[in-house]
């Protein structure tokens, strides 16, 4: 499992509250928020179990919704529904956004551990590469 994945679930948490905030003004919005962070962790956890193009799909589906995550944050602080995102979510949502993780792990390279976005080290009779390399928080 890929370590974003843990993020994408401390993200969902977050993301929850404030939709709970939202859904006072605006319960569509909020609804939407939560589906679309849904979806960026379910697409992770769900690519993880997938090969070929359906992993990619599932990576590139997770991405696309890390976005659109992002934009109903800020339609939500243009509105006035909140007054602004934390910073500490900003940068894991960033960090989700970032698609070096999606990247090396739809090519099946495994990165440091130290890196976020680590992906389990295969076997060492699997033959696939191994190198490393830290992605920046």
């Amino acid at each position: 499992m890929l370590r974003i994945h843990s993020v994408a679930i401390q993200c969902c948490a977050e993301v929850g509250t404030i939709a709970s905030q939202v859904s006072r003004k605006d319960p569509a919005l909020a609804d939407q928020m939560r589906r679309a962070m849904a979806s960026v962790a379910l697409n992770i956890s769900e690519g993880c179990g997938s090969q070929g193009k359906n992993r990619n799909a599932r990576y590139f589906n997770a991405l696309g919704s890390a976005r659109e995550i992002g934009t109903a944050l800020e339609v939500a602080v243009a509105f006035g529904y909140v007054r602004s995102v934390d910073a500490a979510l900003a940068r894991k949502l960033d960090r989700i956004r970032n698609d070096e993780w999606a990247a090396r792990s739809i090519i099946g390279v495994a990165t440091h551990p130290a890196s976020p976005s680590h992906v389990e080290s295969p076997p060492a009779s699997s033959g696939r590469a191994n190198t490393t390399s830290r992605i920046a928080d």
